[in-house]
């Protein structure tokens, strides 16, 4: 939707609202399609009485000035504003959606002045709204929002294990810095075996080589490592510099090795429930089969961008992802064009260069976005 088709939806019949979401108490502020307030700021709670008073005030107001359409505007503030959302658009309710960055930057032109407060944000996001600069709230399907939720999910807990594998890695300094010597990749079952039984230096030491052996075995680990790699364990535990734990620093990265067992579980059961969504999707098979498209970047991606018929144009998608190219020039001053620095992010920031030359691959591979008037092509 380009420009011009958003202020032709706005007439002198329209009322515009603009809100500016909070966790306990909203605040609007009402004006017409010249920007002239019709009323004095309202406030209400976040809660349904509160919502049930707002949108009776409205109608009141509707009838008062003789208006026939609301078109509402909030600004996404977390999760805070989903709940109105909702309730809006449940009542017939036309909601819009400004960014935080526009309301930021446009904020001085109201007053003049740099400073904030709720009752200047609502009306300057009704006076963009009324200007056009709005988006649309789009409509997922169900699949599509359990797939929103479980990548989310599935974000957290990678974080949450990053933060846990930071925690390892600085007690192993400390401890048995030469641990990293005899594994070199510390997720493997052979190391998180050794660091669930015996991570510390003096510990290995108390043990013969066959008994070590014989604790890889007895938990699971195949009978491909062995001897070698305890006799190399050993020595370097003999030798180790590491200072020596106490009992306390003993105990706590037992609590912490437990944590990870409890993530890195949670982690593998929402990504096999990730598969299961995806392969319900019907562009999952199809868009697999585009070159360097992982399972991963395939669910975040198809978690942010939904149908990609809804979009008109490919180059939306790359938008989306915020690495359209910005160019800064003036007059015969050609400046260098380049990414913007404030990209809006999407899940898990797996937007790479691979996706997005997917993204305009997707017509070969049998998924094409809506056709466009080729004034629409120039403004996605």
């Amino acid at each position: 939707m380009n420009l011009n088709t958003k202020l032709e939806a706005i007439t002198d019949k329209t009322l515009i609202i603009g809100i500016d979401v909070a966790k306990k108490v909203h605040v609007a502020r009402v004006i017409d399609n010249r920007g002239a307030e019709l009323c004095n700021s309202i406030r209400f709670e976040n809660s349904r009485v509160g919502f049930t008073s707002f949108t009776d005030y409205i109608s009141k107001l509707k009838d008062l000035h003789e208006k026939n359409r609301v078109m509402i505007g909030v600004e996404p503030t977390g999760v805070y504003g989903h709940a109105l959302i909702a309730y809006l658009q449940s009542v017939g309710l036309h909601v819009v959606y400004i960014l935080g960055m526009q309301v930021k930057r446009v904020k001085e032109l109201e007053d003049n002045s740099p400073s904030k407060n709720d009752l200047k944000d609502a009306k300057v996001i009704a006076s963009l709204v009324k200007d056009g600069y709005y988006r649309k709230i789009r409509t997922f399907t169900e699949g599509i929002l359990e797939l929103k939720e479980a990548t989310r999910h599935a974000l957290q807990l990678t974080k949450k294990l990053t933060r846990i594998k930071c925690q390892i890695d600085n007690f192993l300094t400390q401890y048995f810095p030469e641990f990293n010597i005899a594994f070199n990749d510390k997720e493997k079952k052979t190391a998180m075996l050794t660091l669930h039984l015996f991570p510390l230096p003096e510990q290995i030491c108390a043990l013969s080589a066959d008994q070590i052996v014989q604790a890889w075995y007895s938990n699971g680990v195949i009978k491909g490592i062995g001897m070698k790699k305890a006799l190399q364990l050993r020595r370097l535990a003999a030798q180790s510099i590491g200072i020596k734990a106490t009992k306390a620093a003993l105990h706590a990265f037992q609590d912490l090795m437990s944590e990870y067992d409890l993530l890195a579980g949670q982690e593998k059961e929402t990504w096999e429930r990730i598969r299961v969504l995806l392969e319900s999707n019907k562009d999952f098979k199809t868009i697999m089969k585009i070159p360097r498209m992982t399972l991963k970047l395939t669910a975040y991606l198809l978690a942010e961008v939904g149908d990609f018929r809804d979009f008109s144009h490919p180059q939306q998608i790359v938008r989306l992802a915020g690495f359209n190219l910005q160019e800064s020039s003036s007059g015969k001053n050609r400046g260098p064009a380049k990414s913007p620095s404030a990209a809006v992010r999407c899940s898990g920031g797996c937007f790479t260069s691979s996706s997005l030359n997917s993204s305009r691959t997707l017509r070969q591979v049998g998924i094409s976005c809506t056709s466009t008037t080729p004034q629409e092509r120039t403004n996605p």
